[in-house]
This record gives C-alpha cells, structure tokens and sequence, in this order.
C-alpha cells in the first residue's frame, strides 16, 4: 500500500511558500468555496495544480537555467489516499480544523468515477455512507461523496467537518472572491479560531523581553537598559493589539511565465485599528511625478490625504508615551496625563511639535541609491502648508528633541546653516556620529564620511537631500523634465499594482545586487542590464488592508546572469564596488 507522507503542517507550508501558478479559471470555484466551512482556522483553494507546476517550473527557467522548483501534484498525490484518481485540473479545497492538533487536513477534490474505482480500493469498505480506505498497517484515510466533490480525511470524525454548520468559506470571504480573480492559490486564516493560542506565542516570546532589551542596548549604544526594555515592552504590546483585534488574513497567489503576483489582505474587528481604515482615503497623487528619472535601490512613495494623519499621530502619541516612562517611570493616563497628573508629553518640548509635523505631512516620496561611496537620498513632502512644514521642520532638525535622540542609533545632525539654490533657500545639516557607539563603524560604510541633510521649498513644495553638495544642487536648482513615475520600467511595474492604493515601494534588484555582492563574496561579471523593479503596494483605505507584490522574472534575471555563480573569496578586496 501506498503511505500517504505528509502531514499537516508540511503540507501547508510548501503551498504557501510555493505558491506560484498560472491564470486561474473559474470552473469549479462557486461549487468548492459552498462546499467548505468557513470557520475553520486555516482554509486553501488550488485553482489547478497541474496548470500551477507548469507556471512555476516556467517561471524559473525564465530566472536562469540552473534553477529549478518543486511540483505540487506530486505533494499532493502523496498526501490524498485516492491521489493517483484525482483531476489535479480542478479546483481542490485544503483545511485544517485545529491549529493544535496532528490531524490531517481534510481534502476537497475531484475524482471522476468515484463510485466505481473506490471499489476497487484493496481492503476499502463502506459504513453510513463513509469509505475507509487502508494505506498500510492500523492506518486508513477516510473518503465520502459531496455533491461533485469527495472529502478525504484521517479519520472517520474529522469528516464530520467536512460541511458548514453555519456560513460557507463563499460567505465567509464574501466579496474578497475577487482575490482569486488570475491567482491560482489561495489561503484564508480565520482568526477568531486561534486567536487564544496566537496570543500564548506572543506572551512567550515577551517573556524573552528583558534579554532582547540588554542585547539591543548593548549593540546600539544605549546607555540605560531600561530604556530599551520599556521600548521592547511597548512593541510586544503593539503586537498584542494587533492580534487582538485581527479578525482574518487571507493570501492569494497567482503567476505565469513573466510575472509572479501575491496579494495579502487583512481585516479587523471593532476598534482603533478598523477606525483608522474606515477614515482613511486612497492616494490621489501619482506616485514619482516630481522625481527625476534615475537610477535607485529603493524608491518609495505614500499619500495619505486629508486634513488628518490619524496613524502617524496615534503611532507619535504612542512613542512619546514610551519615551516618557522611559525618562520619568511613570505611565500616563487614558487622556495622555502621567500617572502623577503632570499633564501629557506631547503638549511639551520638540515632541509637540515633531507631532504637528505629522498633522502636516499628507506624504512624501524619496528615491535612495548604494553605490561604494554610501548612501544618498532624495524627495519631497507633500503638504497642504509648506510653509508652516517648512518651519516646524527646521526647529525640529535644529534642537535635541528627546524622542528622536533615543532614535538616532548614535548618529546626529548639526546645523550648517542656509544657501539660496535657484529660488530655494536650502538649510543643511551635517551628520554627526558618535564615535564610542558600538555601531558607529557600520552606520559611517552606509552613509560615507560626510553625510549632509538639507530641506528647501521650492515653491511647489518642500525637498529634501541626503548627500552631498552636488547632489543638492541638482535637487534644488532643476525642475523635473523626467519623472521617474513615467519611466517605461516603472510605470509597468505601477500599472501592475492596484489602482487604489495609499503607498508604493520600488526595490531595484540590480542596484542592491551590486553594492551587496561583495559581502557575500561574489562579483558582479557583467553590467546589470536595464530591467523593471520589484513592485509593492499597500492599501490602509477602508477594508480589507492590503499589501500587493508584484515581481517581473526580468527584474530577477538581470542579477542571476551579472553575477559570479559561485563565491569568489577576494571579491570584497578585489572590487569593493562589485563591479
């Protein structure tokens, strides 16, 4: 007999890390969404396995030809009892009941002439309408006829969960079926099914607090650890809040030969989080229209517009809470008061008016480079009053806000005063570093031995640089005749995305490649040719929330052919650009 290898959580695991498939069809869709119940923890949907080994396999051959991706049917064939019958064309449904338990999970799939061929099963009987189905000594699968479907489990009970006792998974997802629209899988996580035992790990992991805290204080410099501690306590307590008031996460995944898409999508229930989502408005700014076209490692762009910021507010509010336990011990009250009654942080110091920055601030866009010399950066603010940003800008850059100092990982700026360039008036700011934090070293090969900060408004709105002078002037003293938001490589990549949509970040492979290979002891052999970027996209504009990659095989195979395939152990000593 045939033993059936995988288990549960191995199974899960390869369909979502390998998850990568052709265009999906609609055949069978509405029947096996109806069929599953919808309460379960974990429920998947394979729109057709033999089409998502042919995308996969093409997809990497297309990266380079050494490369290569494991096929699911086979996963498949030894996961499901009756896996040599079944139409691996047709959409198959996967969910497991418990989180904690070492049960299979349960199979949805298609098996023409079922009723004949079980049959045929040796040692298979039938009881009330139920197949056990032998795989080897004291072990079976278990398999029943629904509607066009059979149910395959490991054991008897399970498959008393193999209809909906309330809503379906159709009406669990609801109008998110649109996910599945050119993806090939797709994964639902039900919260509220394991939300007890999601918030167990992340206790245990907060009881590794302390130990976290003193190894963070002691690699950057952090003279009180107890500041650090406070700092970690106040991100497991975000994550804490998250999880508590998550209610699904669903994945979706689709590919072809040219391109691989995947789409999370999260809901919450009632409270701060679903607030925020319900307030918030999509972008309306197209990103990269005010930034020369240029090369770039990363390229980001957010617009959150309107009168309010409530997330960067909510998340400022937060740091200065944490900052004001960490400098005093005292925690402050439900309306921002301390303990003791001395009134909120955020109405003293720079800390008020690092906020008020916030309030002004409806997005920026900044594109970063690497090269050997360091990093340097450019981009503007996007604000409905310059003016007023330009100033708050400037007392803030310019005085010890206490907030930002516990930030700044032993780097500060000091004032190196104005200069017109064009019609702007640039205010620079030099980078200090402090020369006894144990970082000092790796922050100094980021960002070279002089790093300058400058802002100006140019009269359309407030730029900045990271730099040096040369590249002020070009930020400054030009207007843009090229944007990069029209470049033909990076407007593919945007159409791509979801239209609506709140932020988007570019990552340039080829770039990164070349800073980073020498660290990894490997050479660049040839140029990086021109290609498209990697592409993500995020949503906070009502619900779901959503992230959006989008990955052309171009922007990878660019990197694999420039690169030496195997490490060259001078690289680094060699040619320190990775050219």
């Amino acid at each position: 007999m045939r033993k059936v290898k995988l288990e549960s959580a191995i199974f899960f695991t390869v369909v979502c890390s390998v998850g990568l498939s052709a265009k999906a069809t609609d055949r069978g869709i509405p029947s096996v969404l109806t069929l599953m119940p919808g309460d379960n923890w974990l429920s998947a949907i394979i729109m057709n396995a033999e089409a998502f080994d042919s995308a996969a396999a093409a997809f990497m051959r297309n990266v380079g030809d050494d490369y290569d991706v494991g096929t699911i049917v086979p996963l498949l064939k030894s996961s499901v009892a009756l896996g040599e019958w079944v139409d691996f064309a047709r959409p198959i449904g996967i969910a497991a009941r418990d989180v904690e338990s070492d049960q299979r999970p349960l199979f949805w799939v298609v098996v023409p002439e079922f009723a004949d061929k079980v049959k045929t099963w040796p040692g298979a009987r039938k009881e009330n309408g139920v197949w056990r189905l032998p795989i080897e000594e004291a072990d079976a699968q278990y398999a029943m006829l629904l509607d066009e479907y059979v149910v395959v489990g490991g054991s008897q009970a399970s498959l008393a969960g193999a209809t909906p006792k309330a809503n379906s998974l159709a009406e669990a997802i609801g109008t998110r079926r649109t996910l599945l629209t050119g993806r090939q899988v797709y994964v639902h996580v039900h919260l509220e099914a394991v939300r007890e035992a999601f918030l167990g790990g992340i206790r245990q992991m907060a009881q590794m607090g302390p130990m976290l805290a003193l190894a963070m204080a002691q690699q950057g410099g952090q003279a009180d650890p107890a500041t650090a501690t406070r700092l970690v306590d106040a991100l497991f307590g975000a994550v804490t809040q998250f999880a508590e008031q998550l209610a699904y996460a669903d994945l979706a995944i689709g590919m072809d030969a040219e391109t691989a898409n995947v789409t999370v999508a999260t809901g919450y229930e009632p409270g701060s989080i679903s607030q925020y989502l319900s307030r918030q408005k999509p972008a309306n700014v197209r990103p990269f229209s005010q930034i020369e076209e240029q090369s770039y490692a990363v390229a980001a762009s957010y617009h959150c517009p309107g009168t309010e910021s409530p997330f960067w507010n909510y998340l400022l509010e937060s740091m200065i809470k944490v900052t004001a336990r960490a400098t005093t011990g005292e925690t402050p009250g439900p309306a921002g008061t301390s303990a003791a009654g001395t009134g909120s942080p955020s109405d003293t110091g720079m800390s008020a008016h690092l906020k008020q920055v916030y309030a002004k601030v409806e997005g920026a866009e900044a594109v970063m480079s690497l090269t050997k010399d360091g990093m340097s950066a450019e981009g503007r603010y996007i604000s409905r009053d310059p003016t007023g940003l330009m100033d708050l800008l400037q007392r803030v850059l310019s005085n010890d806000d206490p907030l930002l100092a516990r930030l700044k990982g032993g780097t500060g700026f000091e004032p190196a005063g104005m200069r017109k360039i064009g019609k702007a008036s640039v205010y620079d700011y030099v980078m200090k570093i402090d020369a006894t934090n144990p970082i000092a070293g790796v922050t100094k090969s980021i960002y070279g031995d002089e790093l300058r900060f400058g802002v100006g408004d140019v009269g359309d709105g407030i730029r900045f640089y990271v730099g040096d002078k040369e590249l002020a002037k070009r930020v400054f003293a030009t207007n843009t005749v090229n944007p990069l938001g029209s470049a033909k490589e990076v407007q593919g990549v945007l159409d791509a995305l979801p239209k609506v949509r709140n932020a988007v970040v570019l990552v340039d492979l080829g770039e990164l490649a070349t800073f980073m290979a020498p660290m990894m002891g490997r050479r660049m052999t040839d140029p990086v040719a021109v290609g498209p970027p990697i592409g993500v996209s995020a949503s906070f504009a009502g619900e779901p929330a959503r992230i959006d990659i989008h990955v052309p095989v171009r922007a990878i195979r660019r990197v694999v052919r420039a690169m030496s395939p195997v490490i060259v152990p001078d690289a680094a000593a060699s040619d320190p650009a990775g050219h």
